[in-house]
Protein backbone atom coordinates (compact mmCIF):
# COMPACT_ATOMS: atom_id res chain seq x y z
CA UNK A 1 0.00 0.00 0.00
CA UNK A 2 0.88 3.67 -0.36
CA UNK A 3 -0.30 6.85 1.25
CA UNK A 4 -2.80 8.91 -0.60
CA UNK A 5 -2.66 12.64 -0.68
CA UNK A 6 -5.47 12.58 2.19
CA UNK A 7 -3.70 10.23 4.67
CA UNK A 8 -5.20 7.48 3.80
CA UNK A 9 -3.86 4.26 2.31
CA UNK A 10 -4.29 3.76 -1.52
CA UNK A 11 -3.93 0.05 -3.24
CA UNK A 12 -1.99 -0.26 -6.72
CA UNK A 13 -4.63 -1.94 -9.01
CA UNK A 14 -3.66 -4.91 -12.12
CA UNK A 15 -3.87 -4.46 -15.31
CA UNK A 16 -6.76 -6.54 -17.43
CA UNK A 17 -5.67 -8.64 -19.88
CA UNK A 18 -7.28 -10.60 -22.77
CA UNK A 19 -5.12 -13.77 -23.46
CA UNK A 20 -1.32 -12.65 -23.39
CA UNK A 21 -1.76 -9.05 -24.04
CA UNK A 22 -2.45 -6.44 -22.09
CA UNK A 23 -4.89 -3.51 -23.52
CA UNK A 24 -6.43 -0.04 -22.26
CA UNK A 25 -9.78 -0.86 -20.37
CA UNK A 26 -11.04 2.21 -21.98
CA UNK A 27 -10.44 1.54 -25.61
CA UNK A 28 -9.05 -1.61 -25.96
CA UNK A 29 -5.96 -0.39 -27.41
CA UNK A 30 -2.11 -2.46 -26.42
CA UNK A 31 -0.63 -0.80 -23.81
CA UNK A 32 1.21 -1.34 -20.74
CA UNK A 33 -1.32 0.16 -17.76
CA UNK A 34 -4.53 0.10 -17.12
CA UNK A 35 -5.24 3.07 -19.52
CA UNK A 36 -2.77 3.77 -22.69
CA UNK A 37 -1.52 7.35 -22.68
CA UNK A 38 -4.32 8.45 -24.63
CA UNK A 39 -6.85 7.66 -22.35
CA UNK A 40 -5.59 8.51 -19.68
CA UNK A 41 -4.59 12.42 -20.58
CA UNK A 42 -8.41 12.67 -21.78
CA UNK A 43 -9.16 12.81 -18.08
CA UNK A 44 -10.64 16.55 -17.52
CA UNK A 45 -11.36 17.83 -14.25
CA UNK A 46 -15.14 18.55 -13.20
CA UNK A 47 -16.62 22.10 -11.77
CA UNK A 48 -18.24 21.63 -8.85
CA UNK A 49 -22.17 21.78 -8.76
CA UNK A 50 -24.63 23.02 -5.98
CA UNK A 51 -27.77 21.56 -6.67
CA UNK A 52 -30.71 22.80 -4.34
CA UNK A 53 -28.50 22.49 -1.02
CA UNK A 54 -26.46 19.38 -2.36
CA UNK A 55 -22.87 19.56 -3.24
CA UNK A 56 -22.10 17.68 -6.44
CA UNK A 57 -17.99 16.75 -7.05
CA UNK A 58 -17.10 14.38 -10.17
CA UNK A 59 -14.09 12.69 -10.60
CA UNK A 60 -13.45 13.59 -14.95
CA UNK A 61 -16.01 15.33 -16.95
CA UNK A 62 -18.47 12.78 -19.10
CA UNK A 63 -16.02 12.22 -22.21
CA UNK A 64 -13.37 10.22 -23.64
CA UNK A 65 -12.13 7.59 -21.58
CA UNK A 66 -14.28 8.17 -18.56
CA UNK A 67 -17.07 8.14 -20.39
CA UNK A 68 -15.92 4.89 -22.00
CA UNK A 69 -15.20 3.33 -18.96
CA UNK A 70 -18.67 3.80 -17.58
CA UNK A 71 -20.04 2.70 -20.09
CA UNK A 72 -18.23 -0.69 -20.26
CA UNK A 73 -18.93 -0.68 -16.09
CA UNK A 74 -22.82 -0.04 -16.31
CA UNK A 75 -23.38 -2.10 -19.72
CA UNK A 76 -20.70 -4.57 -19.98
CA UNK A 77 -20.22 -5.51 -16.30
CA UNK A 78 -16.63 -4.31 -16.58
CA UNK A 79 -16.05 -4.36 -12.70
CA UNK A 80 -12.10 -3.30 -13.77
CA UNK A 81 -13.25 -0.70 -15.36
CA UNK A 82 -14.26 1.11 -12.04
CA UNK A 83 -10.78 1.34 -10.75
CA UNK A 84 -9.00 4.31 -13.22
CA UNK A 85 -12.51 5.68 -12.21
CA UNK A 86 -12.13 5.93 -8.60
CA UNK A 87 -9.00 7.49 -8.38
CA UNK A 88 -10.17 10.36 -9.85
CA UNK A 89 -12.98 10.30 -7.38
CA UNK A 90 -10.67 9.70 -4.52
CA UNK A 91 -9.61 12.83 -4.90
CA UNK A 92 -12.80 14.90 -3.98
CA UNK A 93 -13.41 12.81 -1.12
CA UNK A 94 -12.69 15.50 2.12
CA UNK A 95 -10.91 14.76 4.90
CA UNK A 96 -14.26 14.51 7.44
CA UNK A 97 -16.28 11.97 5.41
CA UNK A 98 -16.78 8.47 7.11
CA UNK A 99 -18.38 6.69 4.89
CA UNK A 100 -19.76 6.05 1.08
CA UNK A 101 -23.78 5.69 0.41
CA UNK A 102 -24.02 4.37 -3.24
CA UNK A 103 -27.10 5.22 -5.55
CA UNK A 104 -28.64 1.70 -6.31
CA UNK A 105 -29.52 1.09 -9.85
CA UNK A 106 -32.79 -0.08 -10.74
CA UNK A 107 -34.24 -4.00 -10.23
CA UNK A 108 -34.91 -4.42 -13.73
CA UNK A 109 -31.40 -2.70 -14.83
CA UNK A 110 -29.46 -4.84 -12.64
CA UNK A 111 -31.00 -7.90 -13.62
CA UNK A 112 -30.27 -7.27 -17.52
CA UNK A 113 -26.87 -5.45 -16.56
CA UNK A 114 -25.67 -7.98 -14.20
CA UNK A 115 -24.32 -5.08 -12.44
CA UNK A 116 -24.77 -1.66 -9.76
CA UNK A 117 -22.29 0.66 -11.48
CA UNK A 118 -22.41 3.29 -7.89
CA UNK A 119 -22.23 0.17 -5.42
CA UNK A 120 -19.56 -1.28 -7.76
CA UNK A 121 -17.22 1.86 -7.47
CA UNK A 122 -18.61 2.95 -3.89
CA UNK A 123 -16.40 -0.70 -2.81
CA UNK A 124 -13.55 0.41 -5.22
CA UNK A 125 -13.77 3.51 -3.78
CA UNK A 126 -13.47 2.34 -0.65
CA UNK A 127 -10.74 -0.18 -0.81
CA UNK A 128 -9.02 3.11 -1.96
CA UNK A 129 -9.59 5.48 1.14
CA UNK A 130 -10.18 2.92 3.73
CA UNK A 131 -14.06 4.19 4.01
CA UNK A 132 -17.07 1.73 4.71
CA UNK A 133 -19.68 1.24 2.15
CA UNK A 134 -23.33 1.72 3.80
CA UNK A 135 -25.79 0.21 1.38
CA UNK A 136 -28.97 1.61 2.78
CA UNK A 137 -30.72 2.92 -0.47
CA UNK A 138 -33.59 0.25 -1.91
CA UNK A 139 -34.05 1.32 -5.61
CA UNK A 140 -37.92 0.71 -7.33
CA UNK A 141 -38.41 -2.23 -9.50
CA UNK A 142 -37.48 -0.07 -12.56
CA UNK A 143 -37.89 3.75 -13.28
CA UNK A 144 -37.72 5.72 -16.55
CA UNK A 145 -33.80 6.04 -18.06
CA UNK A 146 -32.64 9.81 -17.17
CA UNK A 147 -29.49 9.23 -19.95
CA UNK A 148 -29.35 11.61 -22.07
CA UNK A 149 -32.70 13.34 -21.28
CA UNK A 150 -33.20 17.18 -20.07
CA UNK A 151 -34.22 18.95 -16.96
CA UNK A 152 -37.50 18.67 -17.52
CA UNK A 153 -38.10 14.87 -18.55
CA UNK A 154 -36.17 13.83 -15.22
CA UNK A 155 -38.74 12.34 -12.76
CA UNK A 156 -37.88 11.57 -8.95
CA UNK A 157 -36.72 8.45 -8.10
CA UNK A 158 -39.04 7.12 -5.49
CA UNK A 159 -36.01 5.08 -3.55
CA UNK A 160 -36.24 3.90 0.20
CA UNK A 161 -33.73 4.10 2.96
CA UNK A 162 -33.74 1.13 5.76
CA UNK A 163 -31.13 3.37 7.85
CA UNK A 164 -30.23 6.99 7.66
CA UNK A 165 -26.45 7.47 8.11
CA UNK A 166 -24.84 10.17 10.48
CA UNK A 167 -24.27 13.14 8.11
CA UNK A 168 -20.68 12.68 7.33
CA UNK A 169 -21.38 10.20 5.13
CA UNK A 170 -21.09 10.94 0.99
CA UNK A 171 -23.55 9.69 -1.99
CA UNK A 172 -21.76 7.61 -4.74
CA UNK A 173 -23.62 7.65 -8.43
CA UNK A 174 -21.98 6.66 -11.48
CA UNK A 175 -22.78 10.12 -13.51
CA UNK A 176 -24.43 13.69 -12.54
CA UNK A 177 -25.99 15.34 -15.44
CA UNK A 178 -29.09 17.29 -13.33
CA UNK A 179 -28.61 15.81 -9.54
CA UNK A 180 -32.31 14.27 -9.66
CA UNK A 181 -30.98 10.89 -9.15
CA UNK A 182 -29.06 12.23 -6.04
CA UNK A 183 -31.63 14.54 -4.94
CA UNK A 184 -33.69 11.35 -5.01
CA UNK A 185 -31.36 9.36 -2.82
CA UNK A 186 -30.89 12.37 -0.10
CA UNK A 187 -34.32 12.67 0.11
CA UNK A 188 -35.03 9.42 1.12
CA UNK A 189 -32.25 9.54 3.54
CA UNK A 190 -33.85 12.37 5.47
CA UNK A 191 -31.56 15.61 3.83
CA UNK A 192 -28.23 13.66 4.78
CA UNK A 193 -25.69 13.33 2.89
CA UNK A 194 -25.11 17.01 2.02
CA UNK A 195 -22.15 15.55 -0.50
CA UNK A 196 -22.26 13.14 -3.45
CA UNK A 197 -19.68 12.47 -5.98
CA UNK A 198 -20.26 10.78 -9.46
CA UNK A 199 -18.09 9.10 -11.43
CA UNK A 200 -17.88 11.52 -14.33
CA UNK A 201 -20.17 14.53 -14.65
CA UNK A 202 -22.25 15.60 -17.85
CA UNK A 203 -21.22 19.02 -19.40
CA UNK A 204 -18.17 21.71 -19.97
CA UNK A 205 -17.21 24.42 -17.81
CA UNK A 206 -19.04 27.59 -18.41
CA UNK A 207 -16.68 30.35 -16.71
CA UNK A 208 -14.87 30.43 -19.76
CA UNK A 209 -12.05 28.72 -17.94
CA UNK A 210 -10.53 25.36 -19.57
CA UNK A 211 -10.50 22.63 -17.34
CA UNK A 212 -6.94 21.32 -16.37
CA UNK A 213 -5.99 17.30 -17.09
CA UNK A 214 -5.69 15.22 -14.40
CA UNK A 215 -1.97 13.46 -13.94
CA UNK A 216 -1.86 9.98 -12.67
Amino acid sequence: MVAAENGRPTVPVTSVTYGRAMVCLACVSPCSGRLCDRCRWSFRSAPEQIVDGLLIRGGALHEGAPRRLVHRLKYQSLLSAAEPLVESMAAQVPPWATGLVPVPRSLARRVRFGVDPSLQLAKSLGRLTGLPVMPVLRAPLWWPSHAGAGNGNRSPVGFRAVAVPVSTYVLVDDVATTGATMLSGREAMEGIPTLAIAATVRGRVTTGSEPSPIRR
